[in-house]
Parts: structure tokens; sequence; C-alpha cells
């Protein structure tokens, strides 16, 4: 009987520890549990502010974006309306050029030549036939944002590919004297993508820039161009100074320039642009400059009367100064055999460029 009655005390005791011990575990869980419950409505309070911050975020670009479109007259689309394409689309562009005063010409064309807009005469066909040798004129697989054109009787052919369009398009705007404004070029190609419905082009690796090298053809007659080439380079501020002659770089250097494979391309395209679009103006062309998506920029000056030779030049930012070819030019005289009453036509012909 004895043993009963401690056996049911020792349990009676292990109960109410156990109880004891429950009571404790949970009375210290209340104070986690209410931090935890704290810490979820602070994180609620924080995700919320957080979408409010948004919404008025997105409501403020909106807001800026529609007074950016009304300051540069871009038409408001709503979400149902279509976007305008084809004769139309080049129609609007060309109104929207026409009427400013530096402005000759303005044509839209195709990727094969043919205008987009009402023919008047010979220049505009050859206006025409300028957008699609600019639309055939790309470098890795890149087509230029703009390609400029001046030719020696002081005439300039800016020409812009107008990205979205199918088939592929261009605007061709011709001026004298000097090439029509950068300022007005960039709201039309906005007013083309507001009408187009189209996002803005977001640029990819740039084929220009971002390689080094030294290049000679020959032992003795050219060797010493590569020094000058890289001391004019280095006053112009240039990624790249070099020398052509035909299909062949004569020398080059360059600290941020085009990979070789592509300065090979790089060259054969700007000579191909130099004597397509001269010719296709029915003119002589001075001067020729492909830019890229990213800015930066490749030129090349005719040098000589024979138009063989010219001067490549390649800018991260901007364009090569006319300096810059002049005095390569002159130098060409006294470092390239036979190149003396070339060269002095070459700078003559770059002081005026």
């Amino acid at each position: 009987m004895i043993e009963v009655i401690a056996l049911g005390s020792a349990l009676g005791s292990a109960v109410i520890a156990a109880g004891t011990a429950t009571w404790i575990a949970r009375a210290r869980r209340r104070p986690l549990a209410a931090r935890l419950q704290q810490v979820e409505e602070e994180l609620d309070r924080e995700r919320a502010a957080s979408r409010r911050r948004a919404a008025e975020q997105s409501r403020t670009h909106e807001v800026t974006r529609l007074r950016l479109e009304r300051a540069l007259g871009l038409p408001m689309l709503g979400a149902n309306d279509e976007p305008v394409r084809g004769r139309r689309l080049a129609s609007r562009l060309q109104e929207r050029l026409g009427g400013i005063a530096t402005v000759d010409r303005i044509v839209v064309g195709d990727d094969r030549g043919w205008s987009w807009t009402p023919e008047g005469d010979a220049q505009d066909v050859a206006l025409a036939s300028c957008c699609a040798a600019v639309l055939h004129a790309s470098l890795r697989q890149q087509l230029p944002r703009e390609v400029h054109l001046e030719l020696t009787d002081a005439r300039h052919v800016v020409v812009r590919p107008i990205p979205g369009t199918s088939p592929p398009l261009a605007i061709a705007i011709a001026s004298t004297s000097r090439p029509a404004s950068g300022l007005a070029v960039d709201a039309v190609m906005a007013y083309a993508a507001t009408l187009l419905g189209t996002e803005v082009e977001i640029p990819g690796s740039d084929p220009l820039t971002g390689f080094a090298l030294e290049e000679a053809r020959g032992d003795t007659a050219t060797a010493p161009l590569v020094r000058e080439l890289a001391s004019e380079a280095e006053v112009g501020g240039l990624g790249l100074l070099a020398v052509g002659s035909g299909d062949d770089i004569v020398g080059a250097s360059a600290t941020d320039g085009p990979a070789p494979d592509t300065l090979a391309t790089c060259q054969r395209t700007l000579r191909a642009l130099l004597d397509q679009l001269g010719h296709r103006m029915s003119g002589r062309a001075r001067r020729v400059d492909w830019v890229s998506t990213s800015g930066s920029t490749a030129s090349a000056v005719a040098i000589g009367s024979s138009g063989k030779s010219h001067v490549i030049a390649v800018k991260r930012q901007g364009r090569a100064e006319v300096g810059s070819f002049d005095r390569i030019a002159g130098r060409l005289r006294r470092l390239l055999p036979g190149s003396g009453g070339s060269s002095r036509t070459s700078g003559a012909e770059a002081s005026r460029a």
C-alpha cells in the first residue's frame, strides 16, 4: 500500500512538473510571438509604402513624358490607335521637317532605292538611292544611327535609318553650307518612333571602339607613318587614325578603335560610301561620317585628285576635327613616296572640309 501511494505521488509530481514546464515554455514564447507579429506588421507597412512610392514615381514619369511630347509636338496616340506606317509615315516625316530654312530637300527611301515620298526631280531620286546605300552600310551587323556626307560643292546630305520600319526605311535630308540641325533630326526621329509605336533603341556593343593596334604596310616607306598617326591621334583626341589606299590600310594607329577585322570592313564601307554617295549626288565626296548608335563616329576624308587614298579617323564622342586630316595630309607628302602632288591637293581639300 505504501508503494502504491509513493508511485501515485511520483506520477503526480511528474504531471505537475510537465505542466509547469509547458506553462513556462508558453510564457516564454508569448513575447517572441508578439515580436514576430510586430515585425510582420512593420513589413506590411513598408511594402505598402513602397507600392505608393512606385505608383507616385510612375505617375511623375508619365506626366514628364507627356509634357516632353507636347513640347516636341509629338502626336498623342491612344492605346487603341494604329501605328502610322508606309507612305503615311513618310509623308508625315517630310511635312515635319519641311519649312526649316537650312533644309533644301527631304526624301524617305527604302533599302532598294525607291522613294516613299513624291519625287520632284532627279535630286529626289538621288536622295532615295542614298537611303539604300546607307541601309546596306552595316558594321558588325549594326546599321549606323546616321551617315553624313559632305560634297566639294558645299552640299551636305544627312541620312538616318528609321528603326522599326518594314521594309527598312531611311530619311535623307539635303542642305547647303552646313548639315541639317541635329536637334531637328533628333526631333523628327522621336516623332517617327511615336508614330510607329516603337520603343527607344538601346545601343549594343560599339563596333568602332575598344581595341588598340598598330599596323603598317612596308618596312621603310610607311613604318614612320605609324608614329605620326599615333602622335596626331593623341593631339586630336582620336581613338584611331589610319591611312588607306584603295582597299588596303597603309598605316594605322589606335588606342580605342575597331577590332582589326572590323577596321578592314570599316575602311571598305567608308570608301564605298564616299564613292557611291558622291556618284549618286552627281558630285565629288569630300568627307563621310558613319555614326554608331553609341555616338562614336568613323570619318573618312578623300585625299588627292584621284580619290584613291583617304584618311580614316574614329572618335568615341563627336567627330574628328578638320585639322587632324589637314595635318596628316601634309605629313603624307614626306612619308609616302610619290604622294607629293596628291597630298598638296589633299591638304587644301581638308582645310576646306
